[in-house]
């Protein structure tokens, strides 16, 4: 007992702090542990730490020892077996007790450390079914390419291409592909608390079966349907025949790809069932498949493509063909090596003799419709193009069971020949020749055929003939000379009196001061001047290099519905020369007369106005005069308007046609163009259709071309270099 200031005091009695796992006797005078573990004051109580520790997953459990004080009492098997129990720790490892046990009584105490007092079984996963292939999976590596290729190609250079580079596995029809192998269940485990541990089990891998392979009926094994390559594209497996058709299904190939694992060798029947299954029942080559399957058989060489099938292509009917039998060229003479032409030589047309074969004509034969290789038909090419002959004026047209038609001459004459589209003219005519001149002793000439004439066409004389004309010398001047088909003047026309009119071509040597109208092309052999000259296609002044004229168009008027070509163009110390391109006088008259027309339209309705007492040409105005009138002037009235009607449907037709005359004009306008080697003299006038050169376009330069050009829809006229 203690006491306080000298005064004798009671003690007082203090509880005693308990914590975890830790009971006081009944006095409360001393603490037990209630199991083994290790004594801790903690938060001011007296606690006992159990040495065990659980893993997270439940599957461990270890006894945690830890450095201690000498005389402390080591825990026997029982004291452990006690802490399993309070934990309610099952599956124990009995021979690590043990072993504890034993390691607290040899007295190693110093070192910290865990042993492992019970521990649980992990389950064992299932295997699941899956399926092996009976060969590499690095066989179908290309696999994938190949059915691109074959379905995707569209030509055949690419399937080569392809062919020669890639590889896969190739099987024959009932080749098993893959085996399925079954599942293994899994095993059971438990935790250290004795709670079971199901097992996963796996997810089955399935195998899916596209076209040309299939599973077999007890779901063991997978074959190929047909003969082919073997594809993997995911989980799919199909077999791609090696076939290949045309994206216009006309052909069909086999693709010889190089087998890997092992060739295979197809059967006839095997193609033939891949051709089946493309849909091919046509042009089927039976031979090229059994040839290619015994060079397989025998391992010889085989082409990397080769040919199954083939479709019945549409074909096109022949055109038909006329064959001549004498040359039809037209010529008045021949070039010379320096450019000039030499008339003696040829003839405006070529000579025949009663019942001489003109020409045959071969009929133009009737398309073939196609079929491809799936049946369909292809619709024919188109028949042959037609000719039609007009057999004219003394051809007989005889025609023999074939269709072929013969052509024969039914007097001597000259043949003319004309070719229009698909319409063949021939013609014989009657030919004159009159040896000499055209003057008092010949009188004029007017001929049903063609004329000849050596000599000269004399002034004041004349020769007309339906088809063509070939003077000898000249046409002097005031002479005059028209033919229905082409014009030849060995020499030139010379005079202001002279008069050439052609419904073909003209040639000549020159012209001088005269007067030429063709329909056809102009062709001058040195020069043209002062000359009027109106030409339906184009005109040509050739020249000799070294003359004063050489090429030369001097003064005068020059016009010509296509192209003017020259050496030279205008003089500056001559006379001005008018040239035009680009104008067809025939359409341009045409064009002046449906001026005139609607001129005279609108001065005659002006007219009936006047007479009418009308001032516009309303209906309703015009019907209520009508009904004013009676007797003599309704009828008068009647007529006027009639006549009214008439006069502005003719204006109308005249204003349609000026507007196509003026189309005409302007498409011809636009391929016109003028050609000089040299130079145009400066005071030339220029105009390609209504268009004229802006001022100084080509002063100074030699050897260019003038056209029209459209510059954003406007059209004006450019200039390029010969040749450019």
């Amino acid at each position: 007992m203690s006491t306080c200031g000298g005064a004798p005091y009671r003690a007082r009695q203090l509880p005693l702090p308990i914590g975890e796992y830790v009971e006081a006797d009944a006095e409360g005078r001393c603490c037990r542990a209630t199991i083994c573990g290790y004594a801790v004051l903690c938060n001011g109580e007296i606690s006992v730490i159990p040495p065990i520790w659980i893993a997270p997953d439940n599957m461990r459990v270890y006894f945690v020892r830890l450095p201690y004080a000498e005389g402390t009492v080591a825990p026997t098997s029982e004291d452990v077996s006690v802490l399993l129990d309070y934990f309610y720790i099952e599956k124990r490892d009995e021979a690590a007790q043990k072993t504890l046990c034993a390691d607290f009584g040899k007295g190693e105490t110093a070192r910290a450390r865990l042993s492992l007092l019970a521990r649980g079984r992990a389950p064992v996963p299932g295997m699941p079914a899956t399926w092996e292939f009976t060969f590499p999976p690095k066989h179908m590596f290309y696999s994938e390419q190949i059915a691109f290729l074959l379905r995707a190609s569209r030509h055949i250079d690419d399937v080569r291409a392809g062919v020669k580079g890639l590889a896969s596995r190739c099987v024959s029809a009932g080749e098993v592909i893959a085996h399925r192998v079954e599942m293994r269940p899994g095993v059971a485990g438990f935790d250290v608390f004795g709670e079971v541990l199901e097992p996963e089990q796996g997810a089955e891998f399935k195998i899916d079966v596209g076209h040309g392979a299939s599973v077999s009926e007890d779901g063991l094994s997978c074959r190929a349907d047909v003969f082919g390559y073997v594809c993997l594209s995911g989980n799919e497996v199909r077999v791609i025949t090696p076939l290949w058709v045309s994206s216009d299904a006309m052909e069909a190939y086999y693709t010889n790809f190089q087998h890997l694992g092992g060739r295979r060798v197809p059967h006839p029947e095997d193609i033939a069932h891949m051709l089946k299954q493309a849909g091919v029942r046509c042009g089927i080559n039976e031979e090229a498949i059994q040839l290619l399957c015994e060079k397989m058989r025998q391992g010889l060489p085989t082409a990397a493509l080769v040919r199954l099938a083939r479709g019945e292509a549409a074909a096109k009917g022949f055109d038909a063909q006329i064959h001549f039998a004498v040359d039809t060229e037209r010529k008045a003479g021949e070039l010379r090596e320096d450019g000039s032409i030499d008339f003696k030589a040829g003839q405006s047309a070529p000579q025949v003799g009663k019942g001489q074969v003109l020409a045959t004509l071969q009929p133009a034969t009737r398309g073939a419709q196609g079929r491809d290789l799936f049946g369909r038909d292809i619709p024919s090419a188109g028949d042959g193009r037609a000719l039609q002959v007009d057999a004219g004026r003394n051809v007989l047209h005889e025609r023999d069971e074939e269709g072929i038609s013969t052509y024969r001459a039914q007097i001597d004459g000259e043949l003319h020949v004309e070719e229009r589209g698909d319409i063949v003219h021939m013609a014989v005519s009657p030919v004159l020749v009159i040896h000499g001149d055209v003057d008092y002793s010949t009188g004029n000439v007017e001929f049903e055929g063609s004329v000849r004439v050596t000599g000269v066409v004399k002034s004041g004389f004349s020769v007309r003939a339906t088809d063509d004309i070939v003077i000898g010398d000249y046409i002097d001047d005031k002479g005059f000379v028209c033919a229905g088909g082409k014009v030849a003047v060995l020499h030139g026309v010379t005079g202001e009196g002279a008069h050439v009119q052609a419904g073909g071509s003209v040639q000549a040597k020159f012209i001088n001061y005269a007067r030429v109208e063709c329909r056809g092309d102009l062709l001058i052999d040195e020069y043209i001047y002062n000359a009027r000259v109106h030409c339906g296609g184009s005109i040509a002044v050739r020249g000799h290099y070294g003359e004063r004229k050489a090429g030369a168009i001097i003064g005068g008027s020059v016009v010509a519905a296509r192209a003017i070509r020259a050496v030279s163009i205008g003089s500056d110390t001559g006379a001005g020369t008018t040239v035009v391109a680009g104008v067809d006088m025939e359409v341009l008259t045409e064009l002046r007369r449906q001026e005139v027309r609607i001129s005279k339209s609108h001065e005659a309705v002006r007219q009936l106005k006047r007479h009418l007492g009308m001032e516009s040409l309303n209906p309703r105005d015009i019907r209520n005069m009508i009904l004013r009138f009676s007797g003599d002037h309704k009828k008068r009235v009647g007529r006027l308007v009639e006549k009214m009607a008439t006069v502005l449907k003719q204006q109308s037709e005249a204003e349609e046609r000026k507007k196509e005359c003026q189309a005409q004009m302007a498409q011809v306008a636009r391929g016109a163009r003028i050609a000089v080697g040299r130079q145009i003299a400066s005071n030339t006038k220029v105009r390609l259709g209504e268009l004229s050169p802006r001022a100084g376009l080509f002063d100074g330069l030699e050897g260019f071309s003038l056209y029209v050009r459209n510059d954003n829809g406007r059209p004006r006229v450019d200039i390029e270099a010969l040749g450019s």
